[in-house]
């Protein structure tokens, strides 16, 4: 069971798309994926046309460790396809992880033990800081992929990304194996995010090229990826590009369901 954390300390940059849309895929190649709301916001569980508030057992009951982590898993529309939703109290929690130290470093670690082998993806959707709920993630993580769009804000942020996650595995016992970055929100006809990729093309690996498109909204307007709701635009071939690039990178052979 393979684990990764979509991260970004900036908002707005396509984390909860990417990691609703590439668990979807990974579904469509015949895998079995776990998608975890790691989020206050539960914008991963709406996305999924799901209200955060409507679950007995949420994340946040899973970090405090009132129930097992099997209780708070939760089928979606799409087959094989599970989730652990987000919740408000999300908040409340960080600030607890906070003053439990090293446990409360690596309590999502050990929540995910149980559940080992049951699937063979388990991808979690970050908050945009850096607050214990993603320091949970990133220890419970054998992978990072950071979703970035090619504007200035977002590429400034993304070197200040490194370097957090670099001083924090400084205190983990193992270190995250990057698979880059994922351009999202790319704009073809606008001269400073061309120049913009090539920058960042030159200073990080590039695993996917995703553009702006209307579909991706068009899509989570009925709760679906975009690889669902119009599955051979541009934007969906795109993203299972970038997905077949994730899985070669992780050492997987890539399956096609044609």
């Amino acid at each position: 069971m393979d684990i990764l954390s979509i991260v970004n300390q900036k908002g707005g940059v396509g984390k909860t798309t990417t990691t609703y849309t590439v668990a979807s895929v990974l579904c469509d190649m015949g895998y079995k994926v776990l998608m975890i709301d790691n989020d206050q916001q539960g914008s991963l569980t709406l996305a999924c046309g799901y209200e955060p508030m409507d679950y007995e057992v949420t994340l946040s009951d899973i970090y405090m460790e009132k129930y097992p982590i099997t209780e708070a898993i939760y089928e979606t529309k799409i087959e094989n396809l599970h989730i652990i939703p987000g919740h408000i109290s999300l908040a409340k929690v960080d600030t607890i992880l906070m003053g439990q130290g090293e446990k409360g470093r690596s309590t999502l670690m050990k929540a995910l033990m149980p559940i080992e082998g049951k699937y063979d993806f388990v991808i979690i959707d970050n908050p945009p800081a850096l607050s214990f709920l993603t320091i949970n993630s990133l220890y419970a993580s054998k992978y990072v992929l950071a979703p970035c769009p090619p504007d200035p804000l977002s590429i400034y942020g993304l070197e200040d990304l490194y370097s957090t996650i670099e001083n924090i595995q400084g205190v983990m016992k193992f270190k995250q194996e990057n698979l880059g970055v994922l351009i999202t929100r790319y704009k073809r006809a606008s001269k400073i995010l061309r120049e913009n990729l090539e920058l960042m093309q030159q200073n990080y690996e590039i695993c996917g090229i995703v553009k702006e498109s209307a579909e991706v909204f068009n899509a989570l307007a009925v709760n679906l990826p975009v690889t669902k709701f119009k599955k051979n635009c541009e934007v969906s071939k795109q993203y299972v590009q970038a997905t077949e690039n994730l899985l070669s990178k992780m050492g997987y052979e890539v399956k096609h369901n044609d």
